[in-house]
């Protein structure tokens, strides 16, 4: 039997067995990130990019053709720093992903006893996609998309039930709009792409 004086000592420990057990430590997701096909599956956006939200996109036509078009895409597609993992003139497709070290938006809350774990810089993916499509002899098409993926810290804790939801989104693949939107890159890519054509002399 706990005695009434007891109660105090009890509660303490109970409510310090919660703090450090559902809170304590780092359990980070997601344990793996998405591969290239993952965040891109078949057709997902190489046919088409409806639902695509216009922040995750940038679509431009340039007057050359289509083989320099291309040439210039994947140039600035490394002058963009994003890490090529699939190219295909026949298939007029650039695929590349981008990693960086960047803290997790302001919403994803740490739970307590995380020692700011999701204050601190971690792993972010952005996945790009871009299709090039030939228009007519001195016409193509760049439709530019990205994606993106990141990580943060996350444990059931009974003291901020929400905390878990939103790092559960931030963790999944999802189109790279709002705190962690790639437009300034996308417009940047879309940028060299026209100082590459232009340095040729073909704009």
């Amino acid at each position: 039997m706990i005695r009434l004086w007891h109660m105090p000592c009890v509660l303490f420990m109970i409510f310090s067995f919660f703090t450090l057990v559902g809170c304590g430590g780092h359990v980070w997701t997601p344990t793996r990130f998405a591969t290239m096909e993952e965040a891109y599956s078949l057709g997902d956006p190489l046919r088409s990019t409806e639902g695509v939200p216009s922040e995750s996109m940038q679509k431009v036509v340039f007057n050359a053709p289509y083989e320099d078009v291309f040439r210039a895409a994947d140039v600035s597609a490394s002058q963009t720093q994003w890490l090529i993992q699939k190219e295909s003139k026949a298939e007029g497709i650039i695929l590349a992903i981008r990693v960086l070290q960047i803290p997790p938006p302001p919403d994803t809350a740490d739970c307590p006893n995380a020692a700011g774990a999701n204050r601190r810089p971690t792993q972010r993916n952005y996945y790009y996609a871009v299709v090039i499509k030939e228009k007519g002899p001195k016409s193509t098409e760049i439709t530019a998309v990205a994606k993106v993926q990141g990580r943060c810290e996350h444990k059931s804790c009974f003291l901020m039930p929400t905390a878990n939801a939103v790092c559960e989104r931030y963790a999944s693949i999802q189109w790279a709009t709002g705190h962690v939107s790639a437009m300034s890159e996308l417009t940047q890519f879309m940028t060299f792409i026209r100082n590459n054509l232009i340095a040729a002399g073909l704009l």
